[in-house]
């Protein structure tokens, strides 16, 4: 005999059995589709759980109850930024899956540019294989704890790179001038490179003085130009929400420069265009 007491009321209401019914129904294995967009140049991974139509013909009304009546999708977004598995945060565990999934597919390109490498007297198979294979599987893991975003690190070293060059020549040349003006002058110049909240939260950092907010102060401060382009660097960063704290700005710089050493020796526009087609 069932022991189960059920609430004897008008209109009845939904239980935690039935809940658990329904959740055996909706958790099917997801239907995968894989795209590359070239439009976002994204590849786009697409899981798609369907309700099972017996349940939406047999079971209408907590159907309605569920996904008509109640903001299923609002819910379900909610659940997967809050939910954990395995001791990590959903979305965590989910990351670290499609990334061995890329890494794989990755590993699939390389493996097809080294069938388009001949052997030839200067060097074995295997160094061949060394060359190009390396250690791919090792390196291209990810690293524990936190890592900076890699497009980031990239617009670091980038960024930086550009205004190396730009700011030194600026200082170099107002600072040969002696007339009134050239701290004015050297500010609206100085504005083109960087925004203007961008120069004072820069100015802040170096100076940590609320007075000392005038960019002409950087003619006449003993500050090399690494330090002042470090400065206005790290306040983009910041306005772009990363946490310097969590990962210094420092680490973003040498990250940047190491990939960009590694995809300045990728192969060249010719090999390119004939490569894998």
């Amino acid at each position: 005999m069932d022991d189960v007491r059920h609430i004897t009321r008008f209109p009845r209401l939904a239980t935690a059995q039935n809940a658990s019914a329904y959740a055996r129904l909706l958790c099917a294995d997801p239907i995968v589709s894989i795209r590359f967009d070239k439009k976002s140049s994204a590849t786009q991974f697409i899981f798609t759980i369907p309700v099972p139509p017996e349940f939406r013909k047999s079971y209408d009304v907590p159907y309605q109850m569920i996904f008509e009546y109640f903001d299923w999708e609002k819910a379900t977004r909610e659940a997967y930024g809050s939910s954990t598995y395995g001791g990590k945060p959903l979305a965590a565990y989910i990351s670290l899956g499609l990334h061995k999934a890329l890494m794989d597919a990755l590993k699939k390109w390389l493996v097809g540019v080294r069938g388009l490498a001949r052997d030839n007297e200067c060097i074995t198979k295997q160094e061949l294989d060394e060359q190009i294979l390396g250690n791919f599987s090792q390196d291209s893991q990810k690293r524990k704890g936190p890592q900076p975003n890699p497009d980031l690190t990239l617009w670091v070293t980038n960024r930086f790179s550009f205004l190396l060059p730009k700011i030194s020549a600026l200082r170099r040349s107002f600072m040969k001038r002696d007339d009134p003006a050239r701290h004015q002058d050297f500010t609206v110049v100085l504005e083109k490179l960087a925004t203007r909240e961008t120069i004072r939260y820069a100015l802040l950092e170096i100076f940590q003085d609320p007075k000392g907010t005038k960019a002409g102060l950087l003619l006449v401060a003993k500050l090399s130009n690494q330090e002042i382009i470090s400065a206005i660097v790290r306040s983009e960063l910041k306005q772009k929400g990363c946490n310097l704290q969590k990962i210094s700005f420092r680490t973003y710089l040498r990250l940047g420069r190491k990939l960009s050493k590694l995809l300045a020796h990728g192969p060249d526009q010719k090999s390119s265009k004939t490569a894998l087609r």
